[in-house]
């Protein structure tokens, strides 16, 4: 039976009592029905103007959100990038080297060197390659 075929005569067989539910009801189906053809409106399916539409919004998703965290799960074998050298060659000027004292490096003019007494400071002279 649909909500077409309930008529007043049907209800008016009913008792006072099913009569004052049904008809509570049935108001309460009319109003849902109401909001919700209000709620599927939107510019794309309504005369309402594409004004009222936010015009960044995201559609809502196609699929349940993941139960699983971002990243690598457990067990997944790790992959990454080797790492850069600690000094970037692009900085070092040209007609300059790289003066490495243990884990301190130094930019050093090439006319400089030879007043160093590299050898007694323990350090490595490292010329940058051009590519």
């Amino acid at each position: 039976m649909s909500l077409d075929q309930i008529t007043e005569e049907l209800i008016a067989r009913q008792s006072p009592e099913a009569q004052a539910i049904i008809r509570l009801l049935l108001a309460q189906i009319a109003e849902l029905k109401a909001e919700i053809a209000r709620l599927k409106k939107t510019p794309q399916n309504s005369s309402l103007p594409p004004s009222t539409q936010h015009p960044h919004a995201k559609p809502a998703p196609r699929r349940p959100k993941s139960k699983k965290k971002r990243g690598g799960q457990p067990g997944h074998p790790k992959h990454e990038r080797p790492l850069l050298s600690t000094w970037n060659e692009g900085f070092v000027a040209s007609g300059a080297a790289l003066l490495c004292l243990g884990d301190r490096r130094i930019n050093v003019p090439v006319r400089d060197l030879a007043a160093l007494d590299v050898a007694n400071l323990g350090a490595e002279i490292v010329f940058p390659q051009r590519r």
